[in-house]
């Protein structure tokens, strides 16, 4: 059975049963089945059929969900044309992956020469729980989704997912949160595969998704605190924001069973602050666009190995490269590849870099790390990402990690910056936390622990150049950096 079939199967055994909490209120499980229908007839009766390729410009939303499962009912293939990504960049999505149709709201996506669906109406439209509008029965090997890269090195990779890569993304990212019918669960941004492969599992069991009524961070500690959230995947730059506002130092939010930092391993210094004012659950996993989850940290694991991103999954299999390419022993640091069982293989719509990613099973990361001996993985940055200056290597994740154990820094980027025709050096950008920030104070706390690796200029600033799931754009930090003082 399908994740929709058993999503569909859910809704009509328990309709009483509240799938969505939201600003627009709540919906049960059989109101959501009577949208379900009526928005998969309205984007039938638009025109769209099986293997359509269909942008979705859509925020946090039950609606958002509700399209999500409509098209793959109709065995159409979404696309994220996400509202936060610049015009440019979503131009670009449309036409690199063959998007015909965009749907959205009310049509202000911006993008011209596709036909466009509006669904302020459709959202009103109700029909009978037990109605078909559409006899396609996806199977496994129906394609669903392209599911998109962060994007923080430019346009957006995407590989394409099929039913049945759903179906097992769904049971991975679900893996070690015990979630069940009584969970209320928060999910990350839904325009990107984790975020929908937590929706979709919690709606297959019978649970609630609870969506903050905007991305502000007193919406989201509203809503947690209101709804009783049990598990929450938060990205790490929305988790600051809310550490940033909460009133005080005892734990916020004593009903969560579960906190994931989503995004780049959570240095260690936000994991105490999330134990003291979040909760002491917290699970830390280093997870791929394109895989999906590789290892998971638990409770215990952060405690004892906190710059870990815990074992290995049991359906994962991982290799540390050397720089001729060979597999290095445990404990060596190189670059990781990965094989998963029923793993993407490729990008859609780009042989080029399929071939340099996507070699004989394996996976190429891009990542630097290794392995323990008793199976922890540890992510020491990306190896295109480290810094060569005056023949001296400096990993960036390292210095930002160490920026970050300053007690008034709450985000940290370093990147290089040019002086001249010829000479570069080490330039940092932080976010300060309340009450400001001493950049001579923070400048001999680098040059302490890191000496000569330490940057050399400082800047601070109000917020970076991020992708809409809250990293930050490294390469455009430099030129966001000098615009700041001017």
């Amino acid at each position: 059975m399908s994740v929709i079939d058993e999503i569909e199967k859910t809704a009509r055994a328990c309709p009483a049963a509240t799938a969505f909490l939201s600003g627009d209120g709540s919906l049960d499980y059989g109101e959501f089945l009577t949208l379900l229908h009526g928005v998969t007839r309205t984007l039938r009766d638009q025109g769209v059929h099986a293997g359509d390729v269909v942008g979705l410009s859509m925020g946090q939303s039950p609606l958002h969900c509700v399209v999500l499962l409509a098209l793959a009912r109709l065995g159409a293939v979404s696309v994220p044309v996400h509202p936060e990504f610049p015009l440019p960049t979503r131009e670009r999505i449309v036409a690199k992956f063959g998007v015909g149709t965009v749907v959205s709201l009310d049509g202000q996506h911006g993008i011209s020469g596709v036909k466009d669906i509006r669904l302020g109406a459709a959202s009103r439209v109700t029909v009978p729980m037990e109605a078909r509008f559409t006899d396609m029965t996806p199977t496994d090997a129906t394609p669903f989704r392209i599911s998109l890269t962060s994007g923080t090195t430019g346009i957006p990779k995407g590989d394409l997912l099929t039913h049945g890569h759903l179906s097992d993304r769904v049971e991975r990212t679900l893996f070690g949160c015990n979630c069940d019918r009584t969970s209320r669960v928060m999910p990350s941004d839904i325009n990107f595969t984790m975020a929908i492969a937590v929706c979709f599992g919690v709606l297959s069991l019978g649970g609630t998704i609870v969506f903050p009524t905007s991305s502000r961070p007193e919406d989201r500690i509203q809503a947690l605190k209101e709804h009783a959230v049990t598990h929450a995947f938060l990205s790490q730059w929305a988790i600051t924001q809310m550490l940033d506002v909460l009133p005080d130092a005892r734990i916020a939010f004593p009903a969560l069973q579960h906190l994931r930092p989503v995004g780049s391993l959570a240095p260690e210094t936000l994991l105490e602050s999330l134990r003291i004012r979040f909760t002491p659950r917290i699970f830390v996993t280093y997870g791929l666009t394109e895989l999906g989850p590789v290892s998971m940290a638990d409770p215990e694991t952060l405690r004892r190995w906190p710059r870990s991103g815990g074992h290995l999954l049991p359906w994962v299999t991982v290799e540390v490269l050397g720089p001729d390419g060979t597999a290095l022993p445990r404990g060596e640091s190189g670059e990781i590849r990965v094989r998963v069982e029923r793993g993407a293989t490729g990008y859609h719509g780009d042989a080029r870099e399929s071939a340099r990613k996507f070699r004989d099973g394996w996976f190429y990361t891009g990542d630097h790390g290794r392995v323990s001996e008793d199976g922890l993985i540890f992510i020491e940055g990306r190896v295109d990402e480290i810094i060569n200056l005056a023949g001296y290597k400096i990993s960036p994740g390292h210095v930002e990690d160490t920026l970050m154990q300053h007690p008034q820094v709450a985000d940290a980027v370093v990147f290089v910056m040019r002086e001249g025709p010829s000479t570069e050096f080490l330039a940092a950008a932080v976010i300060s936390r309340a009450g400001g920030i001493d950049l001579a104070n923070l400048s001999a706390h680098a040059e302490k622990e890191l000496g000569w690796g330490s940057p050399r200029r400082f800047f601070v600033m109000s917020d970076f150049p991020r992708t809409p799931n809250g990293k930050a754009i490294r390469s455009e930090m430099a030129a966001a950096a000098l615009r700041s003082t001017s």
